[in-house]
């Protein structure tokens, strides 16, 4: 019995099995595919390693395909990423109220604000955000320095901060 990997673009498209008529004798190839799809096939009966489904075929050889796994400087830049993305509109924000407040002459509000600020820019700074190996640890580090932040920061700057930050 044969089976049969067919090729398409330089990787494996299927797997095709044998397939038996009634009295258990195997049916040719070329009696079940159009010969476009028999030019296709590679008998793959007798490798000790079945290639499979993805597996890339080049120069008569099968190799597995190339899975990607996400390194350490990616997770941190996908995590940094999604921080500046959370923390610009706060950034801006609080930029605003300490301005408003400083011409208010409110310098308590406005030395609050800053505050805040400050302490979101550091946040990525963190040593066990750095440290962090996954994504979700990175995250979970961020969202508790999040309600920290927000915690020690005044009620009138906390709705803001809040507001932004959808909680």
């Amino acid at each position: 019995m044969s089976t049969y990997a067919r090729i398409e673009s330089g990787a494996v498209a299927e797997i095709i099995a044998p397939v038996t008529d009634e009295l258990g004798s195997e049916i040719d190839v070329a009696d079940r595919f159009t010969p476009d799809i028999v030019a296709q096939l590679v008998d793959i009966t007798d490798l000790p390693l079945q290639p499979s489904q993805g597996f890339a075929y080049v120069n008569g050889v099968f190799m597995p395909p190339v899975v990607h796994t996400e390194g350490a400087a990616d997770i941190h830049a996908r995590a940094l990423a999604n921080v500046r993305q959370i923390r610009t509109p706060m950034l801006a924000v609080l930029s605003g109220i300490a301005g408003m407040a400083d011409r208010a002459g409110d310098s308590a509000t406005a030395q609050a604000a800053d505050a805040t600020s400050q302490a979101l820019i550091e946040m990525t700074l963190l040593p066990a955000f750095v440290a962090a190996a996954t994504y979700d640890e990175k995250q979970a580090i961020i969202l508790a320095r999040y309600a920290e932040i927000v915690a020690a920061t005044p009620a009138n700057i906390q709705a803001v901060v809040r507001e932004v930050l959808g909680i």
